[in-house]
């Protein structure tokens, strides 16, 4: 019976451990803001986002980025560079500020389907994820 009474009273403590945690109780030591040219763009057309990231105090900071389509199944796509052979995707791509690139939609990008543009963004100080609700048209 003390047994059973210890499990429970632990299980209780994870449990509001877990709450805390999870209820943003801590709050990152920078900014990070997606911006896009809008939540509806058309297929077959260039489609613009910029990522800029700050300390407090507004003074741009080192981070990593890496770029997603998250369609409605919880897949994750991995987001192609713009015009560039050096490196095919935005994964884990270094730069310091601001960081703007552009997707061109396929025809195929799931019309009329709500999707996901997630930004994975990390720092020395921590790590975030900005999502953009994107619904392609034709």
């Amino acid at each position: 019976m003390r047994l059973m009474r210890r499990a429970i009273l632990f299980l209780g403590l994870v449990a509001l451990v877990a709450a805390a945690s999870s209820s943003g109780a801590s709050k990152l030591p920078f900014k990070a803001k997606l911006t896009a040219a809008g939540h509806a763009p058309k297929a077959k057309s260039t489609w613009r986002y910029h990522v800029r990231v700050t300390d407090l105090k507004g003074h741009p900071i080192s981070a990593r980025i890496t770029s997603q389509i998250v369609d409605p199944l919880g897949t994750a796509h991995l987001v192609e560079f713009d015009g560039t052979d050096h490196n095919p995707y935005v994964k884990n791509y270094r730069f310091f500020g601001n960081f703007c690139d552009s997707i061109t939609w396929p025809a195929s990008a799931g019309v009329g389907v709500t999707l996901r543009f997630q930004t994975v963004i990390t720092t020395a100080h921590g790590r975030t994820v900005l999502t953009y609700p994107v619904t392609p048209r034709s």
